[in-house]
């Protein structure tokens, strides 16, 4: 129950990333940043 919970949590969060930043990869980078605080490194 645990796993179903913790991979529906992560859904929930991509989905909303996603439908905030409308697909655009570096809105979804500036916003991941700003909930987060976490710098992301260019791949």
């Amino acid at each position: 129950m645990q796993g179903f919970w913790y991979r529906l949590l992560v859904d929930v969060k991509i989905y909303e990333i996603e439908s905030a930043c409308k697909g655009d990869i570096e809105k979804m980078k500036k916003y991941y940043v700003k909930i987060t605080g976490l710098i992301l490194n260019d791949i």
